[in-house]
């Protein structure tokens, strides 16, 4: 059997005794792509720190790798929500890029060669190395993002943790994200938190549903029209991965009962 790369059994957090995440059962395997949805609030970047290790649970256990975050870390790339650009300070793309190779480093030696060739495939690979010696302010939003997915690649990661990566970028910013993903699934673990359903589902294998408890669910093949109807129904505390199945139940059964008339 092929063991997982992440596992969390019975997970529970809470901020100054409000529980965030409850009793939260959740395994992923090499090669997955996973969406985490749910409303604002519901846990999902908690749950990303728990996985990480910069949180630890009130209670159950918490794996990477087969033991605690902290011992395996290093095996894991994280591109968090909204880094600020400090328009003040005059760092290029490819320092900022270079920093994803600091674990690597011993206390004061240099970034030798094969850190600036690793560095180098990071960003062509997210097609951002033409802007290697422009200040990261002066770049868009979305060419923001791939610098900071490229900084994560540098750290050479077998699972990719990513939270919100298309927050306030362009349809077409969103795209190219997502496409960069999906290749980079063929090597590595994706997991990504996500609000835009009608976008990012069609990329997942798995999808998770959080609000404070979690459900898991195989992806399934519908299309966005579908999931943008539900996305905008009342009904946001509900699981909409069990709507959609609903949906297509009933969608089913129409279809059928119309072939025999």
């Amino acid at each position: 059997m092929i063991d997982p790369v992440i596992e969390l059994n019975n997970v529970s957090f809470s901020y100054n005794g409000n529980t965030v995440l409850q009793k939260i059962g959740l395994t992923v395997y090499h090669n997955d792509f996973l969406v985490m949805i749910g409303p604002n609030g519901g846990g999902k970047t908690t749950l990303l720190k728990l996985i990480l290790g910069l949180l630890p649970p009130d209670s159950g256990t918490v794996k990477v790798f087969g033991e605690t975050p902290a011992k395996n870390r290093y095996r894991l790339g994280y591109v968090p929500q909204n880094i600020p650009a400090n328009k003040g300070f005059p760092v290029s793309v490819l320092d900022v890029a270079l920093m994803g190779r600091l674990g690597h480093k011993t206390s004061m030696r240099q970034y030798t060669k094969a850190d600036k060739a690793v560095v180098q495939k990071a960003m062509e690979t997210v097609d951002i190395w033409e802007y290697k010696n422009e200040r990261i302010d002066n770049l868009s939003g979305g060419q923001r993002q791939r610098v900071y997915i490229a900084r994560a690649l540098a750290a050479e990661p077998e699972v990719l943790l990513l939270d919100e990566p298309t927050a306030s970028i362009d349809m077409e910013g969103q795209a190219k994200i997502y496409k960069i993903l999906k290749n980079l699934n063929t090597e590595m673990t994706i997991i990504v938190v996500s609000h835009d359903y009608a976008l990012t589902l069609g990329y997942a294998k798995t999808v998770a549903h959080i609000n404070k408890t979690m459900h898991v669910h195989e992806a399934l093949d519908f299309t966005p029209e579908m999931f943008l109807k539900l996305e905008n129904s009342s009904l946001k505390d509900i699981c909409p991965i069990e709507l959609i199945k609903e949906y297509l139940q009933i969608k089913a059964t129409a279809e059928s009962g119309t072939d025999h008339v």
